[in-house]
């Protein structure tokens, strides 16, 4: 969902640059004299347009703190589907949970504490995906459910000095008792969708 909206911003942003270089060349060199300011304030009128465009694009990407409710959401669940071991579907949700916190960096990559500093929030993901992260993606594949919880719990220490780090310690990520979604059956012997009949 990101890519396609970047993308989109970054093709204005180039239009808009096309537009401006276009009237100058065009005012210069191809057009009279007498036409110079009606090409001119066309450019002008075309780069206001694309700005209220990104403008409007850019107030529909999603900001970092609805980025983090994906987090939280597919790292509960993770730890829902470790529990019943479920490895494929705790695989799943390690995948997920990892390339949201990789969504939440892009949509804020630098965050200013309290005190003013900046608090390189990139930095802070790229640790946690080399270690807690990295642990807890060994122990799902090794379907060692101590050493999950162990990689869970130090995972949500990483999040919480994240969390601390940019002013908001007020934010204690904790163990889930329960997953958060209940459409997804978390049993691994489970065969087939439980529909009543």
């Amino acid at each position: 969902m990101q890519r396609p909206i970047a993308f989109v911003l970054v093709a204005l942003s180039a239009t808009a640059l096309a537009v401006v270089a276009g009237g100058r060349h065009h005012g210069s060199a191809a057009a009279a004299p007498a036409d110079a300011p009606k090409v001119a304030a066309d450019a002008g009128a075309q780069v206001e347009q694309l700005q209220q465009q990104i403008k409007r694009l850019e107030s529909l990407v999603p900001d970092q703190a609805a980025v983090m409710t994906h987090v939280a959401y597919h790292f509960s669940n993770l730890y829902g589907a470790v529990q019943k071991e479920n490895w494929p579907l705790a695989d799943f949700y390690l995948s997920e949970s990892m390339n949201n916190v990789k969504w939440a960096v892009r949509a804020k990559p630098v965050r200013k504490n309290a005190a003013g500093q900046e608090v390189d929030l990139a930095a802070i993901a790229q640790s946690i995906e080399n270690g807690p992260f990295k642990e807890l993606k060994r122990a799902i594949a090794a379907k060692d459910k101590a050493q999950c919880v162990t990689a869970y719990e130090q995972t949500l220490a990483g999040c919480y000095a994240c969390h601390t780090a940019s002013g908001k310690p007020y934010l204690k990520p904790r163990v889930p008792t329960e997953p958060e979604v209940r459409i997804i059956d978390f049993d691994p012997a489970a065969t087939a969708a439980a529909v009543p009949h």
